[in-house]
C-alpha cells in the first residue's frame, strides 16, 4: 500500500519526527523487503532527497519568502502551480537594487533581518513554501496582503499577478543548485 493517509504516532524515516498534528498526513513507503516505514507529507529531508518544483529569485527576495516575511510574490505573469516549491536563489549578486530603494521601505528589508547578511546565500535552494493562489493584483488590493510592508517587497504595478505564499521553511543548509528562469525540475541534493 502505497500513498498519503492519515497516520499519526509514528516516526518519520527521515527527520524522525512523531509529534506531528492530527491533520498531517503521512505516506507509506513499501520497501523491496517487505517492510513498511512512515514519512509525513512536509518533511524537509523529503524535499532535500527527491526534489520538487522550484524558482530561482533573487536576494534578498529568496531568503524574504523563506523566512515568511513575504506573502506575496509578484509576477508579470500567471501561474497555475500549487503546493510546495523550493526556492532558489540566484547565483547573481542583486544587492545592489536595495541602494535605490525608498529609505521608508528599506526599513521593512532590515525589520526582517536580510538587509546586511554577510554574503547571502546565493545560487542555492534556501528553502520551500507553498502557492495557495494566484491572483490578479487588483484582486488583492485592499485585502490583509496589500500592507506597506509587501509593497515594499514587491512589484504592485498595474496588470500584475500576485502568487500567494504560506508554510515557509528555511533549510538549516542551503544546498548548491544551477537555477533557471520560470519554473524548474529541483532534483534534490545529490
Amino acid at each position: 500500500m502505497s500513498g498519503w493517509m492519515k497516520y499519526p504516532y509514528t516516526e518519520c524515516i527521515y527527520c524522525e519526527r512523531y509529534d506531528l498534528e492530527e491533520d498531517e498526513e503521512w505516506a507509506i513507503v513499501n520497501h523491496p523487503y517487505e517492510t513498511c516505514d512512515s514519512i509525513h507529507k512536509d518533511c524537509p529531508e523529503r524535499w532535500r532527497r527527491y526534489g520538487m518544483k522550484a524558482i530561482t529569485l533573487w536576494q534578498p527576495w529568496a531568503q524574504l519568502c523563506v523566512l515568511g516575511e513575504k506573502l506575496v510574490e509578484t509576477r508579470g505573469y500567471k501561474t497555475n502551480v500549487r503546493g510546495r516549491v523550493a526556492i532558489h536563489a540566484a547565483k547573481s549578486d542583486h544587492s545592489g537594487i536595495l541602494l535605490h530603494i525608498p529609505m521608508r521601505e528599506l526599513a521593512f528589508f532590515q525589520q526582517a533581518g536580510v538587509c546586511g547578511i554577510p554574503g547571502p546565500p546565493l545560487g542555492v535552494v534556501v528553502g520551500t513554501v507553498e502557492i495557495i493562489d494566484c491572483l490578479p493584483l487588483a484582486r488583492l488590493a485592499g485585502t490583509k496582503y496589500d500592507t506597506p510592508k509587501e509593497r515594499a517587497f514587491g512589484d504592485w504595478s498595474e496588470g500584475r499577478w500576485g502568487w500567494i505564499l504560506q508554510k515557509p521553511v528555511l533549510f538549516e543548509r542551503p544546498i548548491p543548485a544551477k537555477g533557471a528562469q520560470g519554473f524548474w525540475n529541483w532534483e534534490g541534493e545529490k
